[in-house]
């Protein structure tokens, strides 16, 4: 019970109470009795209405209980309301408060008109151009104002939109402020109805959109520049889609250079242009050629060397430099050939004349190496142990003058395309077992031991030619032999995997240097040159044994363990 329900009850009781005492007092009167228990008594025996109103401060008491009761709810509820008409009003001007605040530190600007286009509010802000704007704008129309600018068609339009009661989606202008600096805007605007749809005017912002179109200015100026750069340069230049292979651009270059017009290239397949491709697709090499543009796909750039074929049917050598470039939000390829055809006549010259120089120094050098091999087993009789050095070491480096020349021819063959293959099946079990037959002895030189690792599978057979792959297979476990630590094993064999075999030479070496990784299989390349010297090699090795797996369809690679050592391998396609 609350104070108010305590207070309505009592009040309805004590007025209650006040017919009962006026009842009695009325009855002593009437009857000459003195007020007492027992005439109390006596006249409630007389006049037995007494007990109806004996009852009044029951009743009252009750009845003003109720509508204290009902009192206190009501003023519960009035305070309430007052109390949500405060937080109400408090929100109110909060969030008016939070909407001012937003409006003046944001860089747009609001603004409204009325029907007649006449300006009616303009929000005030920091900046100094609009806050100049503003200080002229009520009561005129935008086309009136004579520091805002737009071209003839804007503000056709402008007006054509406004006219019909449009959005106004955009509108740009410009003006030019006190220090001569020009500023741009976008102007964005709703049509604005009663609740009986009448027309009241418009509602809308204005933003300053100066570093935009700066930004904008900047990117076509540096489209041009790239343009201007596109088509003047020294190489012919392609811009490709990835997908076709198809040209999407190309520079007046690469139209002069293959004798076509740039419309006549645009549209037209980087496959009806690469020789390379041309001549792939008819050996039947189109997965090989389909790699290296996977590889690009990895590695986002590649360089290699082609040729293009010209309209008139002649060839064109080119070396060519491929990457992805982002064109109007979309990825393409961008590839600069250069013109070598000067490069592969010196190359021609050069290779001719290595060619000339080897074949006209292996036949003296086959004669002095037999001579010295005669020496060395005393046919000529006993020489001392100083002149027995002697011979030694001159048939040791004539031998590798006559490896160095052999490399050399191959490469020489490789280059020219030249070297032939005697391709026929292969069982590469066999061809590892005669290799590592082969190669002991020179193993052994290094006291490393050859082992051959089975995996149980009987028949894996491909298309090759065997002395070629036998050259490979001597390159790779000769280099391994020479960097193995002694006493360690080399682990040599054979994994089929789906349509390609692996064969596999692994050893327990340093492994290749990072600094390497790249270059390794390039001509006159040597993972270290105080090994080279040490151990011998002409750099040549891995270079020719590359072009033979390629030749054979092939990819050759390696791979440094984590324990120590590296694995090279070769994959062949399956017969």
């Amino acid at each position: 019970m609350n104070k108010t329900e305590r207070r309505y009850l009592l009040g309805g009781f004590t007025f209650g109470m006040l017919f009962p005492a006026v009842a009695w007092i009325t009855e002593f009167w009437l009857r000459g009795l003195i007020p007492s228990l027992d005439a109390l008594a006596y006249i409630h025996q007389e006049n037995l209405i007494l007990w109806i109103v004996d009852s009044a401060p029951l009743v009252l008491g009750a009845t003003f209980f109720f509508i204290g009761k009902k009192q206190a709810h009501i003023q519960k509820i009035s305070q309430n309301l007052r109390r949500d008409v405060a937080q109400t009003n408090d929100e109110l001007a909060e969030s008016q408060e939070r909407i001012v605040g937003f409006v003046n530190s944001s860089t747009h600007r609001f603004w409204e008109a009325d029907t007649e286009h006449r300006f009616t509010y303009i929000s005030s802000g920091r900046d100094k151009v609009l806050e100049k704007l503003a200080q002229h704008v009520i009561g005129k129309r935008r086309w009136e104002l004579p520091l805002m600018k737009a071209s003839d068609e804007a503000w056709a339009q402008h007006k054509a939109d406004i006219d019909a009661r449009r959005p106004i989606e955009d509108f740009r202008c410009h003006m030019e402020d006190v220090d001569g600096i020009v500023r741009y805007f976008s102007i964005n605007g709703e049509p604005v109805y009663d609740n009986n749809g009448e027309f009241k005017g418009y509602r809308g912002s204005i933003a300053d959109i100066t570093d935009l179109v700066d930004a904008a200015n900047a990117i076509k100026a540096s489209e041009r520049k790239y343009q201007l750069l596109f088509q003047h340069a020294n190489d012919s230049m392609f811009i490709i889609d990835p997908d076709g292979l198809r040209i999407i651009d190309a520079n007046i270059v690469a139209a002069k250079r293959l004798g076509y017009s740039r419309e006549e290239l645009i549209g037209m397949s980087m496959y009806e242009i690469n020789m390379e491709r041309i001549e792939g697709l008819k050996r039947g090499e189109e997965e090989h050629l389909n790699a290296r543009f996977e590889h690009m796909r990895r590695e986002g750039n590649l360089t290699f060397e082609t040729s293009h074929r010209r309209k008139d049917g002649s060839i064109l050598p080119v070396e060519v430099s491929s990457h992805f470039i982002e064109v109007d939000g979309r990825t393409v390829v961008e590839s600069i050939a250069r013109d070598i055809t000067e490069r592969k006549k010196m190359e021609k010259m050069k290779n001719e004349f290595i060619s000339t120089v080897s074949h006209e120094l292996r036949t003296p050098l086959t004669s002095i190496v037999g001579s010295l091999g005669l020496a060395r087993s005393d046919m000529f009789g006993d020489m001392d142990d100083q002149v027995k050095q002697i011979v030694e070491i001159a048939h040791n480096n004539s031998q590798r003058l006559v490896r160095l020349i052999n490399d050399i021819l191959d490469i020489e063959k490789i280059e020219s395309g030249k070297m032939d293959l005697d391709q026929r099946p292969i069982e590469l079990h066999e061809l590892v077992a005669q290799a590592v037959e082969e190669n002991e002895p020179f193993a052994a030189q290094f006291d490393v031991t050859l082992q051959i690792k089975p995996n149980g599978v009987q028949q894996t057979s491909v298309i090759g030619d065997w002395d070629r792959l036998l050259q490979v297979m001597a390159n790779l476990l000769s280099n391994a032999s020479k960097f193995s630590p002694a006493g360690s094993k080399i682990d040599v064999g054979v994994i089929p995997d789906g349509k390609t075999a692996r064969i596999f030479v692994s050893d327990k070496g340093p492994g290749v240097k990072n600094e390497f990784r790249d270059t390794i299989f390039e001509k006159f390349t040597q993972s270290d040159m105080s090994d080279s010297k040490e151990k011998g090699g002409t750099g040549l090795g891995l270079n020719i044994s590359k072009a033979i797996v390629e030749m054979h369809g092939g990819v050759i690679g390696f791979e440094n363990k984590r324990d120590g050592g590296t694995t090279f391998y070769f994959d062949l396609p399956l017969n």
